[in-house]
């Protein structure tokens, strides 16, 4: 037995479209999401094609400076050199490089045995030791923060 379709029944799309607020709405959302990805996504690419082979070259090279700065003295040098370098340096790609720099000195030179005496014990100290340390310096704030948490990694490398 065969059921015929009644004229004046509605497909459940069209009923979800009249019935749901918002259905249209949230169709359009998910395009031009999904609009903003794909473009935001070809733009990233377009971009690491064109200056990504500069910027893996200046990584190597802070990579490099910071290692045959390490070569030469020990830990305790190292965060007072990276914030004279950033204190001597202007532009954004210095709150790049300096907290970079700090990270692979530390690793690479010989060991301090006050490195960590002005670091707090405790995790919940060592929080806020960065901010509340870099602001009595006149660097700029973040990157000195940033500089102070890779020394954080040094000397409470299980806290963190």
């Amino acid at each position: 037995m065969q059921i015929a379709a009644r004229a004046d029944r509605v497909p459940f799309c069209e009923r979800l479209h009249t019935q749901v607020p918002g259905v249209k709405g949230f169709r359009l959302f998910l395009a031009l999401f999904a609009l903003c990805a794909l473009v935001g996504g070809g733009g990233a690419w377009l971009l690491w094609q064109r200056y990504g082979s500069s910027v893996t070259g200046e990584l190597d090279r802070i990579t490099a400076d910071a290692k045959a700065f390490a070569s030469e003295h020990e830990q305790e040098q190292c965060v007072p050199e990276a914030l004279a370098r950033l204190e001597a340096c202007d532009g954004v790609w210095c709150s790049v490089q300096t907290p970079i720099f700090t990270r692979e000195c530390l690793r690479g030179a010989k060991p301090s045995p006050g490195l960590c005496d002005a670091v707090p014990d405790s995790l919940a100290s060592a929080v806020f030791w960065p901010t509340s340390t870099c602001a009595d310096l006149d660097v700029e704030q973040e990157v000195c923060q940033r500089i102070l948490r890779e020394l954080l990694k040094v000397c409470l490398p299980d806290s963190l």
